[in-house]
């Protein structure tokens, strides 16, 4: 507009500076001849009259250029005609629209929203909660967001979206909850985004978690908790370690019992087997003597035990006193009989 308001006033400036030095050039030269005085000088007024024609010339050709515009890649064009707002936008490239209008360069790109809200637990816990939302208008739709909330529609419609939808999904869990189900809030936070914002003919490429705050109370008290759980812990252990050193002193000890146990009666066992074997040694020994003098008994007959003694006779006859003078020479013999 300022553009056409420029090329105006050059137009009606150069009309202007024109007749006005062309008339005054006609005055000049009526009023000579009129006195029959020679012809004046009217360069001045000829140039003025030429600058004149010259600068509403190059007003003219800056209302016809005012007609032409180019919408930048990546944008649409947003026609404007006396604060009316046009609902067709302009693709990019070039177009030819009325000069009395003007056109404004909307990005069609995708922009990307990074902000931290603040959210409460279903416990009462503070929590910032920073959401990255990538998005892009949709190119038909840029009169009526221009039209309804300005050139920083995306200011007035992104952030509320963003914060109520993680307002709403926070509140349904407990803080120890968050981490856990992290992916479970991902999904459903970027649903509740996509649908609130399509409302507006946005749409929702991406939306990314980027962190998750604790306040400080609960940083201490996570804190204070992971202390006590590795105190627990530790006693957990000592008393562990305490219990197998006592198992093992147990074992130890009843290794050490079973072995004496083991050892005394193997020597109980083997002094039983050797006085057994001895027992049987000699029963066996005795079985076999008896054996033998009843099979020696058995086998002794008169002749044979006359035999014997005649073996063993030396050949000297005893003697037998009697009365102290006589000595007497007796042989015995073997009783038939026995």
């Amino acid at each position: 507009m300022t553009q056409i308001i420029f090329g105006l006033v050059m137009v009606l400036v150069g009309i202007a500076a024109f007749i006005v030095a062309r008339r005054a050039r006609s005055l000049m030269l009526a009023a000579a001849k009129a006195e029959r005085e020679r012809t004046p000088d009217t360069s001045a007024l000829t140039a003025t009259s030429v600058g004149g024609a010259i600068v509403a010339a190059l007003g003219a050709i800056l209302l016809f250029v005012s007609g032409f515009v180019v919408v930048e890649a990546g944008h649409r064009g947003v026609v404007v005609l006396f604060g009316n707002v046009s609902d067709v936008t302009l693709e990019e490239g070039f177009h030819v629209v009325n000069p009395l209008s003007s056109v404004r360069q909307m990005s069609a790109r995708v922009e990307k929203d990074e902000e931290a809200h603040q959210a409460e637990t279903s416990d009462t816990q503070s929590v910032t909660v920073k959401v990255i939302t990538n998005w892009r208008p949709r190119g038909a739709a840029l009169g009526n967001l221009y039209k309804n909330y300005g050139p920083d529609y995306a200011n007035k419609i992104i952030p509320p979206a963003v914060r109520e939808s993680i307002k709403a999904e926070v509140a349904k869990y407990k803080v120890t909850e968050l981490i856990s189900k992290r992916p479970e809030i991902h999904r459903n936070v970027q649903t509740a985004i996509n649908v609130w914002l399509n409302k507006y003919d946005l749409d929702v490429l991406e939306v990314a978690i980027a962190e998750i705050d604790f306040s400080e109370k609960y940083d201490g008290a996570i804190e204070a908790k992971q202390v006590q759980e590795q105190q627990a812990l530790q006693k957990e252990y000592e008393l562990k370690k305490t219990v197998t050193e006592a198992q093992m002193a147990a074992a130890k000890a009843k290794g050490e019992a079973d072995s004496k146990i083991a050892e005394a009666t193997g020597n109980a066992e083997s002094i039983r087997l050797n006085a057994q074997a001895e027992a049987d040694g000699l029963r066996l020994r005795g079985e076999a003597q008896a054996d033998f003098n009843r099979k020696v008994s058995e086998s002794l007959t008169p002749l044979l035990i006359q035999n014997e003694y005649l073996k063993r006779w030396d050949g000297k006859l005893p003697t037998y006193s009697l009365g102290g003078s006589n000595a007497m020479l007796m042989l015995p013999t073997p009783d038939a009989k026995k």
